[in-house]
């Protein structure tokens, strides 16, 4: 029986094992002699990266069996070929991943690291609020900066938005205050998730360098969730642009009219924050909230209106008045246009139009 006698035999001798048989100069019919009249083994290599089916005497790193008939031995073999094959990819698979993902938490650690070591300017702000408000007299419509001795007698030049009246620019420093630290406790709270699961992953990408079984790579492949997160992203991926804010806040753009009412009637959640550049034709812009109880960072809330404004005909403008409110004060009336809707409720952010610095883009 000649080489092609026998693989027109056996049909799981693919052309990639004749190839590695033709390679290593391999006669199958002088291989099927030998084993008819040695023991026959099926191993792995020294380097456990290939299978061994042949009478063998040199240094193996796994033998996988003895067998009495060229029969049983050619079913092993077949059998752990499919099964390492597999393993190959796998691993190839997990290791892809593996760096993938951590080279998005080393980025995202970085800049976590960087705001935290700036550290928090809760009491700068509040203290420019309270040197403002103790200085109210002195303040009015149109100034953009005030002189004010704080309280251990140094002068503090605390800049002021003119369009904003005196007690608007003191709120405004509170609110800045509220913000900095939400977003700094925030900033330290992610930065510790994110270490954690870095170390996790850190630890399975040594180990994927090592030898392991098929079912220890499939245990890995389910603890990272790949199989699971491919199949959510197949039957649930949002169509539409999709990005992260300062490595938290999930943030979808609406591509067109029929689009933009798919995000906002259907995708938005009731507490969702919703925004769109006034006066002109734009993209829906929808701030995921996944805890209604949690307070959004009024930069957060600022950064999505950027976005807004940036897919909107108002994207060349220095800066543009973006409405914003929460998707329930949102309503669609009957015999409206596609991607037409009409607001409630709703506050205003001059902003400019841009994809700001912390946003990271998704799809």
């Amino acid at each position: 029986m000649n080489n092609e006698e026998l693989t027109s035999r056996y049909k799981f001798i693919d052309r990639k094992m004749k190839t590695e048989f033709l390679e290593n100069g391999v006669e199958l019919k002088s291989l099927i002699t030998d084993i008819l009249f040695n023991e026959i083994i099926v191993a792995k290599d020294k380097s456990g990266a290939s299978l061994i089916f042949q009478p063998y005497t040199g240094e193996v790193a796994e033998i996988i069996g003895k067998y009495d008939s060229y029969q049983e031995a050619m079913n092993a073999y077949l059998s752990n070929y499919y099964s390492l094959s597999k393993e190959k990819v796998l691993t190839a698979t997990l290791k892809k991943h593996v760096a993938g993902e951590l080279e998005r938490m080393s980025a995202k650690l970085n800049n976590l690291k960087s705001r935290i070591e700036k550290g928090s300017r809760e009491k700068e702000y509040a203290n420019y609020g309270n040197l403002l408000l103790m200085n109210i007299s002195a303040l009015k419509k149109g100034l953009d900066k005030i002189e004010a001795k704080d309280m251990e007698g140094n002068n503090v030049t605390i800049k002021l938005d003119p369009k904003l009246s005196p007690q608007k620019n003191i709120d405004r420093y509170f609110e800045k205050a509220k913000s900095e630290k939400i977003e700094y406790e925030k900033s330290i709270e992610l930065y510790n998730e994110l270490k954690n699961k870095y170390d996790i992953l850190k630890e399975l990408d040594e180990k994927l360098n090592k030898e392991l079984t098929l079912e220890e790579l499939q245990t890995i492949e389910k603890q990272l969730g790949i199989k699971k997160k491919m199949e959510m992203q197949d039957k649930s991926r949002p169509n539409f642009r999709h990005f992260i804010i300062d490595g938290k806040y999930n943030v979808y753009v609406g591509k067109d009219s029929k689009n933009n009412d798919e995000l906002t009637l259907r995708f938005a959640k009731q507490n969702d924050y919703w925004f769109h550049a006034r006066s002109v034709s734009g993209s829906h812009v929808v701030l995921r909230t996944d805890n209604p109880k949690e307070v959004v960072p009024k930069s957060v809330l600022k950064k999505a209106a950027s976005i807004a404004a940036f897919y909107s005909k108002a994207k060349t403008a220095g800066l543009a008045p973006v409405s914003y409110t929460f998707k329930k004060y949102v309503v669609k009336k009957k015999g409206m246009e596609p991607g037409k809707v009409a607001l409630l409720k709703e506050e205003v952010l001059l902003v400019k139009p841009e994809i700001p610095p912390g946003c990271e883009v998704v799809d």
